[in-house]
Order: structure tokens, then sequence, then C-alpha cells
């Protein structure tokens, strides 16, 4: 029999990983997780496609929580600043909420006279924050708002010696509160939201750690949230529980991912998922409010249909929506520029 040696160094490599790929790959994990939300929304478009393939993409919702953990990644940087401070409390607030706001309303606001929405109803859409006042609104604007508004509060919790305690903390009551069945209503949208922010906090409570090149263990991001994954998938279809899932798939998705990038370092692969990365709420604004306008569009040739179970309309849809996407950003980042000093 042969002899097996021990290897430290192999060992370490291969249960550990320096958590500063998370950043030095976010431009690409962005891009990963808008290609996530346009496969998602797939079969809420009426896409063809056998049940069970249906199950599978329409749970790529996960994308979402990619983005909140590597918004909380860059919140923690950002803040850095305050902790610093080299800006006050308030400019921090303009800035975070004046780069979502402003593609945002590039998209919102045309929309809103498609749709031909009353003055008060633009107005409230207008604010970003109208996914708890209507059920059709990008909730995810609203999710990252909220969040950036308790930023500087939780602040002071996720960077202490106990972080992680604190962070334990605010993450049972999201579980918790989505769990709770309340009813219909805007307090529902509330619940959904709220259910979507452990991704944040863990991004967050994770930002020294990736600032500072520290080594983080697979066990952590892969194997232990797939392991509660499994756990709670057991009580909500066993037990009739309702816990939510998304972010239990999207930290270890989102971690195996990196690795892969981090491994294969394939430079069209990188630039590719880049430039989807950099139009992420771009395309997802779009691809909720103007991808449904194009569904009703004559998609035939001389009498006869080229939009076979909606895949041709998705698929030019979406191409469609990343050009305007790319255009929406071009225009933001010269407004932008004009008003962030």
């Amino acid at each position: 029999m042969g002899t097996v040696i021990y290897n430290k160094k192999m060992t370490k490599e291969t249960l550990f990983f320096n958590a500063n790929i998370y950043s030095k790959y976010r431009a690409e994990l962005m891009g990963v997780a808008t290609l996530f939300i346009i496969l998602c929304h797939m079969p809420a478009q009426s896409v063809a496609m056998p049940s069970i393939m249906a199950r599978i993409i329409g749970s790529a919702g996960f994308g979402c929580d990619i983005f909140l953990f590597l918004s909380g990644m860059g919140m923690w940087y950002s803040m850095e600043s305050v902790r610093k401070g080299d800006i006050n409390i308030f400019k921090w607030y303009y800035k975070r909420y004046i780069r979502i706001i402003i593609p945002y309303l590039l998209i919102v606001i045309p929309i809103c006279f498609i749709h031909k929405n009353d003055f008060i109803t633009t107005i409230i859409r207008a604010t970003g924050f109208d996914y708890f006042v209507f059920k059709y609104a990008l909730w995810f604007v609203s999710c990252i708002l909220v969040l950036y508004l308790i930023t500087p509060i939780i602040d002071k919790l996720l960077t202490s010696s106990i972080k992680w305690v604190y962070c334990f903390i605010l993450i049972v009551p999201c579980l918790l509160f989505f769990y709770i069945n309340i009813g219909d209503g805007i307090i529902n949208n509330w619940q959904f939201v709220i259910s979507r922010f452990p991704s944040y906090f863990i991004g967050y409570t994770l930002g020294y750690n990736i600032k500072n090149h520290r080594m983080i263990s697979i066990t952590n991001m892969i194997v232990l949230p797939l392991i509660l994954y499994c756990i709670l998938y057991f009580f909500n279809h066993k037990m009739g529980c309702n816990f939510t899932l998304f972010w239990l798939q999207g930290i270890p998705i989102m971690t195996i991912t990196t690795l892969l990038l981090s491994k294969i370092n394939n430079s069209k692969i990188n630039s590719t998922l880049s430039f989807l990365g950099k139009l992420s709420l771009e395309s997802y604004a779009t691809n909720v409010l103007v991808l449904p306008l194009m569904k009703s569009w004559s998609w035939s040739i001389n009498g006869f249909s080229i939009n076979w179970g909606n895949w041709t309309f998705y698929i030019v849809g979406t191409i469609l929506c990343l050009l305007i996407s790319w255009i929406v950003n071009q225009f933001s980042k010269i407004i932008l520029n004009r008003i962030i000093h």
C-alpha cells in the first residue's frame, strides 16, 4: 500500500482562500448575478420550457443576493471615508442615493409616461422607495435604498470585535419576520425585502477581511450555507415552514464562481462579465420594466410567427434591453460627473 503524505500547505490552499478575491472579481460577479437575474425572469415572461427547467431557472433569483452581498462589501469600503472623517454622513447619504436614483429615473420616468401614471404615482415611483407602496415596482432598488439608510447604524455593530455575533443577531429576525404569516398587503413587501437583508449583512461583516486579504474558510462560505439550506429546505417542504433560502444559494454559488474565475483567469470571460456587471442596475430595471413592453410587438414575418415559445421575444428583447442599459449607463455617468464632487 502507498504512503499518504500529509501536506499542510496543500491542505490550507484547499480549505482556505484569500477573501480579497471577492473584491478582485467584483465586476465579474456582478455580471454573473446579472445573467442569473435575466434567466430567472424567463418563466415569468412565459418562455416555453419543461417544468423542471422552469423551476431550476426560476430559482436563479439568488442573483439579487449576490448583488446584495457585493453591495454590503462595497458599502463597508465606502463607509471608511465616514469613519476617517473625510466626509460627513449627510454627504455619504447623498452620494449613495444619487448613484442609484439617476440611472433609475432615466428608465422609470419614461415608463411612467408610457403607462400614463398620474402625477402622485410618478412622484412616488421617482423616489425609488415605491415597492413599499406598489406591488409592481422594482423591489431591489427599494431594498438597497433602505439598506443604505440603516448602514451607518449597523456599521458600529458589524465593525466591532464581536461583529459576527451582531451579524447573527441581525439575520435571525429577518428570517423569522419572513416566516410569519401576516396576510396580504404592503406588509408582505416589507417581509420580502427584509428577508433578503442577510446577504448584505454578511458581505458587510466580511468587508474588513476582504480588504485586508484575510484567509477565509471554504467550509464557512460553501459547505455550511449549503447544509443550512438543506435543513431549511426540509422544514419548508416537510414541516410547512416558509423560510427564505435565496441567500443560502447565492453565497455558496457566488463563492464557487469566484474560485473558478480565479483559476480560469480568462481575459475574454472576465471582460464580458465585467461589462455586464457595469450595467447591473440598468439591466435589472430594463428587464423588469422595458422588456414586457416588447411582448406586445408583432413577432412575425408575412404572417409567420418567429416567436417560438416566446424565445425570440426574450432573447432579442434582452439584447435590446442591454443596449438601452448601456445608453442609460453612459448618460448617467455624464450626469453624475457633473453633480458629484
